[in-house]
């Protein structure tokens, strides 16, 4: 059995082996799922950046860029609005829960709707805005990814 210093200082908190393990899983999946996320901007970020680069590559030479580049463009800036929009509604649906622990003197003051399981505390349940939305982005890279290389073999294949 561990210990552990509540907040307030009173006594200390015991957890037992598998709560300590569990709190451990959770943060390590949390971590997990915060640098899946980081990825995700960063990869649709660099696709969006990437598919600019060559459209102005093509352009200055002369040539005008396929209409088939629109499609990984589209996608990897559809996939940063899906996780700007996913990390704005987490965060806005945060606001009640903060609020209401905010006033509440005792357990008895809140609600039950507030109460989440460790699990979906970390992010993971569908009912989650930032997981939905951060896989809809996976979804959107991995098309802008394949529309880009199609799109380039269409331009290598006479």
């Amino acid at each position: 059995m561990s210990t552990l210093n509540n907040d307030a200082g009173d006594e200390p908190l015991r957890t037992t082996s598998s709560e300590a393990r569990q709190i451990s899983q959770l943060d390590r999946a949390r971590d997990s799922r915060s640098q899946i996320l980081s990825r995700l901007w960063a990869g649709n970020a660099g696709g969006a950046v990437t598919t600019l680069s060559a459209m102005a590559l093509l352009s200055r030479s002369g040539t005008l860029p396929p209409t088939t580049t629109l499609w990984p463009l589209g996608s990897f800036i559809l996939g940063l609005i899906l996780l700007g929009g996913g990390a704005i509604f987490a965060l806005v649906a945060q606001v009640p829960a903060l609020r209401e622990s905010e006033d509440a003197t005792s357990i008895m003051d809140v609600k039950l709707d507030h109460i989440r399981r460790p699990s979906e505390h970390a992010g993971f349940s569908f009912n989650n805005a930032e997981t939905v939305t951060g896989l809809l982005a996976a979804l959107t890279f991995a098309v802008g990814v394949l529309a880009g290389f199609a799109s380039l073999l269409l331009e290598l294949v006479p």
